[in-house]
């Protein structure tokens, strides 16, 4: 159904106007009041109107998104999760444990400097000989 309005009151006050609307379409009525600036125009309040007139035939042929006596439920949205970082590659991982063991390697060391370790303690070999087997070029940059 079409809309219409028809202005019921206009009321002076200073430098405004106070207006009563009434919005129909032959079987709804909306009666709404606005607060206007005395120097709109003509032109700038039936654009006012016209719009308002297009938002309730909007609103009219509008489907209603869900069905009339569902109890609706307004819980938020759980937060979105942090995301998850990328698993690391072998790469990535071989390196880590690459530096871990030089680090192990470099206490090993200061354990040898103090007499508490010697050079020849089977650790201490067999880290010297992973870490020698293990090396690689790229690494450097690191130490």
């Amino acid at each position: 159904m079409t809309w219409t309005a028809k202005i019921l009151r206009a009321d002076k006050v200073k430098d405004k106007w106070n207006i009563a609307i009434e919005y129909t379409n032959g079987i709804e009525t909306l009666k709404k009041g606005y607060t206007l600036d005395a120097t709109l125009t003509q032109d700038q309040a039936a654009g006012m109107l016209r719009a308002k007139l297009a938002e309730l035939e909007s609103f009219e042929a509008a489907t209603l998104p869900f069905p009339v006596g569902v109890t609706l439920d307004l819980t938020p949205p759980p937060a979105d999760p942090a995301p998850v970082p990328p698993a690391p590659t072998q790469a990535e991982l071989d390196r880590a444990e690459w530096f871990s063991n030089y680090h192990e390697m470099q206490q090993y060391n200061r354990l040898i400097e103090v007499g508490v370790m010697q050079p020849d303690d089977i650790e201490v070999t067999n880290m010297q000989t992973w870490l020698h087997d293990n090396y690689l070029p790229e690494y450097l940059e690191g130490i």
